[in-house]
């Protein structure tokens, strides 16, 4: 299991970069989906019944919070200073507070519907494998935009 691990790991960091002359790689949200889904579900273990039953779920939770991030986002793109008064401002604050609470009080009622669907504990093991996947996704980015990283070859 260990060396499993070690290989991933170690065959990951040595991807080919691309070279300035080379096109990058489109992102593609729906390659990125699936890659999320298939993840959780290696992960997890769950069935294709389970994973038909619960990823309809995940992913309405998740356009319903990215439209709830999109809200807090433009709540906190600055303006022109002089125009907005400490009064705008603390109903922008109190306004993405509401929006947050609003944001996981959704997420909790969504997680109760899924673990009505699903297995609790899979359910659980798929909030962490999405935590997992996230940050992996994040660190291979990084590792892409920073290819003068010590450990990488030149």
């Amino acid at each position: 299991m260990c060396l499993v691990c070690l290989f991933t790991a170690t065959s990951s960091f040595a991807q080919p970069h691309p070279q300035k002359n080379e096109p990058k790689e489109k992102f593609s949200p729906e390659e990125f989906q699936k890659n999320l889904e298939d993840y959780i579900i290696r992960e997890t273990g769950m069935t294709v019944l389970e994973a038909s039953q619960f990823f309809p779920l995940f992913h309405e939770l998740h356009d319903k919070q990215r439209e709830m991030n999109q809200k807090i986002m433009k709540l906190k793109r600055k303006g022109q200073k002089d125009k907005y008064t400490d009064m705008d401002y603390a109903e922008r604050v109190e306004k993405i507070c509401e929006l947050k609470v609003e944001s996981a009080e959704m997420e909790k009622d969504y997680y109760k519907k899924m673990c009505r669907k699903v297995n609790p504990q899979k359910v659980f093991e798929a909030m962490h494998a999405e935590d997992r996947f996230y940050r992996n996704a994040f660190a291979r980015k990084v590792v892409r935009l920073k290819p003068k990283c010590p450990w990488q070859s030149k």
